[in-house]
């Protein structure tokens, strides 16, 4: 009893009192994440279906277009559009030469970006250090003949 009179309650005390008190507060936020997610879902309910049906037209598309992407994976040439004209520009030249090989100079060799991707867009000619044909930034110097030029790369037969 309290001072003035009243029974007081004590809370029940014990391992069994706190199992109680945790399940309780567990399903309570249960109840709140469970009515949270069920407000956020009616919210964007007009997005969220828009979203699946531009999702399942891109899977549509891209499952029908795999036959396509496929065979411009492997074939010779494919994603040229994507790169610089300089590049491009000089692997025809080296082509058009009729080389069946090339390298490329020591400051081209620095320059990783031109290098790969000169490397890859002349595939299938290879690299080889004893081809006489050699690819080089306009501004090295050298002693071969120039057979091409453009946009910072030379190509040169070397004899």
């Amino acid at each position: 009893m309290s001072p003035s009179g009243k029974v007081m309650m004590q809370p029940p005390r014990g391992p069994q009192s706190l199992v109680v008190a945790w399940r309780t507060h567990t399903r309570a936020r249960g109840l709140i994440a469970v009515a949270a997610v069920a407000l956020l879902g009616l919210a964007l309910a007009k997005d969220g279906v828009h979203t699946a049906t531009m999702l399942g037209q891109q899977v549509s598309a891209r499952i029908a277009g795999w036959h396509r992407l496929e065979r411009a994976l492997t074939q010779a040439d494919s994603g040229r559009e994507e790169l610089p004209a300089s590049i491009t520009a000089t692997v025809a030249a080296l082509k058009a030469s009729g080389a069946p090989a090339f390298r490329l100079s020591e400051g081209l060799v620095l320059d990783e970006f031109l290098a790969q991707r000169i490397s890859e867009v002349a595939w299938p000619l290879p690299i080889a250090p004893e081809a006489p044909f050699l690819v080089r930034k306009s501004d090295e110097t050298s002693s071969c003949a120039l057979l091409a030029q453009n946009a910072g790369v030379a190509i040169d037969r070397c004899d």
